[in-house]
């Protein structure tokens, strides 16, 4: 059932829009960081950025931490020496 429904989000992107950071928080509950960070790098390729700018801050994402690929993705999309300053600081 999971695999089917999984199958189906990967093949709307053909028909429709589709978030891909929600797809990869489906892959982290299954444990499949690999397809989980391949989503993000997609989600950020395609410049569908809304949900990635919480890369840093989403709790759902700390299962990626500390993997290499999340890290650089997580740099380009924000730059940890910008996380955490408030507008007033930047």
């Amino acid at each position: 059932m999971v695999v089917l429904l999984i199958r189906q989000l990967e093949e709307r992107p053909k028909h429709g829009f589709v978030r891909r950071y929600i797809v990869a928080l489906i892959y982290i509950g299954l444990g499949d960081k690999v397809k989980a960070i391949d989503c993000l790098e997609r989600e950020y390729r395609d410049h569908d950025n809304i949900d990635t700018a919480w890369i840093r801050a989403d709790p759902m994402l700390d299962p990626l931490r500390g993997d290499p690929r999340f890290e650089v993705l997580a740099e380009k999309i924000l730059p940890a020496r910008e996380f955490g300053k408030s507008d007033t600081q930047r």
